[in-house]
């Protein structure tokens, strides 16, 4: 191709960051750019008019670099990362579990819950549990469970105003 690859830069910028976006790349953001600059760069060099328009290339060669990066990444997580706390699952416990403020606080804000509202609380807040579980529990529909939690973080907003 004639044209420069600052101009080529400026023009595809669009481009790669709809690909990021169809791939739901939303951490690391940078690297991906880059990866995606580098494809871009691959294609200016690798392009033969003779196969076809530079823009249907270019997003076949950027995708398939990020792509192929993703694979890399997911390859190295399995191979060297299994058993370290991933950032979904990583939870900073309480020092001191037994402190009164937990109790007061908590306390505090559920003034005015029913007894649903209130074991809405402590199963799906404090125990962290999921609601499907919750409704097993409790014997009712995960509906009603998410009823529960509704009309509880509604009252609960309004005693933090207070």
């Amino acid at each position: 191709m004639s044209q420069p690859f600052e101009k080529l830069v400026d023009d595809y910028k669009p481009l790669i960051l709809t690909i990021m976006k169809k791939l739901h790349l939303y951490r690391d953001h940078e690297a991906f750019y880059q990866i995606g600059l580098i494809a871009l760069w691959e294609a200016h060099c690798r392009f033969d008019p003779k196969k076809g328009g530079f823009s249907t290339f270019a997003y076949s060669t950027i995708r398939g670099r990020l792509l192929e990066y993703l694979t890399k990444e997911n390859q190295f997580y399995d191979r060297f990362c299994q058993g370290l706390p991933s950032e979904e699952g990583f939870h900073l416990e309480d020092p001191n579990p037994n402190l009164p403020f937990e109790s007061d606080t908590m306390e505090h804000y559920c003034t005015g819950l029913s007894d649903n509202q209130r074991k809405w609380v402590q199963k799906r807040i404090i125990e962290d549990k999921r609601i499907i579980d919750i409704a097993k529990e409790e014997e009712v529909t995960t509906d009603a469970v998410k009823s529960w939690g509704r009309a509880a973080i509604k009252k609960m907003r309004m005693n933090i105003l207070n």
